[in-house]
């Protein structure tokens, strides 16, 4: 059995979403978020109204991520699916579509790193293992000129971009309005941990020149990766979609990792290579998981950050985050699912720098 046998035809679907999208919503939804990335300044929390709920027709059925990694055409269903989703549910969240091959895309298109599958029934994306030889991959990857981006990966991901582009010119209402996120590319200090392991944390200190060499490698590698994805799948709008928001800039960088760290070793080995990936790309947002108290106040110093978006803000100080980033006039993207924001909200801070996920 084909994979996509599981669905049929996918034409079906995207036909589905086509006839349910309603072109004015979705203008005003643009029109509301690109107010707020310039900077519009509201009485309090953005007003953003959500889209009438449009309910789909015909049945979606569901579809394991580990089957969809396996088939584009399965991939494509998955995404597109939660798109679906958004218009059933009637919020205020611009509809966006990726190549959704988890966390492990550049450090297996480089490096062709093993991807391990977490189970059907968690229905997670996957991660890859580090590399097998340790600090000698390391230096092979430093010394040698870099690949192709065209590999393992890297080929289902640029093919499900070109795929994209079809479904664009196929289907007019889902290519205006159903937005491209840029493959998880991850931050320079993911994808360097990720490859290079846990160990990396010790040679911060032990060979800090190599670490250097390893990080501004997997920079180079990360703007030719997605220099190629927009040739692809061009955004030259001035603004990327960040979790159904709009920021301004390109690309959103993940720093999961520097939790890890002190606030000297982000000076020295995240800021600097997330800087040159925000300069490439004229500006972006940046996302961390798990607690960023120390790195938070950096923030305010990169060139070119427009957002950051905290996923667990009852892990933070968002009293810090508040001063740290609204009120330095950069966008903040969390959610306020334990009450954690309630205190915060007064007028003492500039709350038309933050939307809150609902």
């Amino acid at each position: 059995m084909y994979f996509h046998e599981m669905i049929g035809d996918l034409d079906k679907y995207l036909e589905d979403i086509e006839s349910r999208i309603d072109e004015s919503e979705e203008e005003r939804l643009y029109t509301e978020w690109k107010s707020f990335a310039n900077g519009k300044e509201y009485s309090g929390l953005p007003k953003v109204g959500k889209r009438e709920p449009k309910e789909s027709k015909i049945e979606w059925p569901h579809v394991c991520i580990n089957d969809a990694i396996k088939d584009e055409t399965l991939m494509l269903y998955s995404v597109y699916k939660g798109c679906s989703a958004a218009l059933a549910r009637g919020d205020n969240r611009l509809m966006s579509v990726r190549p959704n091959y988890g966390v492990g895309i550049l450090p297996n298109t480089l490096a062709n790193v093993e991807f391990f599958a977490m189970t059907d029934e968690q229905n997670m994306l996957p991660n890859v293992k580090p590399m097998k030889n340790g600090i000698e991959d390391v230096e092979k990857i430093v010394n040698e000129e870099l690949p192709g981006v065209h590999q393992n990966v890297g080929v289902h991901v640029f093919s499900i971009g070109k795929k994209f582009m079809e479904i664009k010119a196929k289907y007019p209402k889902i290519g205006k309005y159903i937005l491209f996120d840029h493959p998880d590319t991850q931050g320079p200090m993911d994808v360097a941990d990720l490859l290079w392991g846990s160990d990396i944390f010790f040679e911060l200190y032990e060979s800090p020149e190599l670490v250097h060499a390893f990080l501004q490698k997997i920079t180079d590698y990360y703007i030719k990766f997605l220099d190629e994805w927009f040739r692809i799948v061009p955004n030259d709008t001035g603004y990327h979609v960040v979790y159904g928001k709009l920021v301004k800039g390109k690309v959103l960088i993940r720093n999961d990792s520097a939790i890890n760290v002190s606030p000297d070793f982000f000076y020295e080995f995240i800021k600097p290579y997330d800087e040159q990936i925000l300069e490439h790309f004229n500006g972006g947002a940046i996302h961390f998981c798990g607690r960023g108290d120390h790195f938070i106040p950096i923030f305010k110093e990169y060139k070119l950050l427009t957002g950051v978006d905290i996923s667990q803000p009852h892990l933070n100080n968002m009293a810090l985050a508040f001063e740290g980033i609204i009120d330095q006039d950069l966008k903040l993207f969390t959610n306020n699912n334990r009450g954690t924001l309630n205190v915060l909200l007064t007028p003492e801070h500039k709350l038309h720098n933050l939307a809150i996920n609902y």
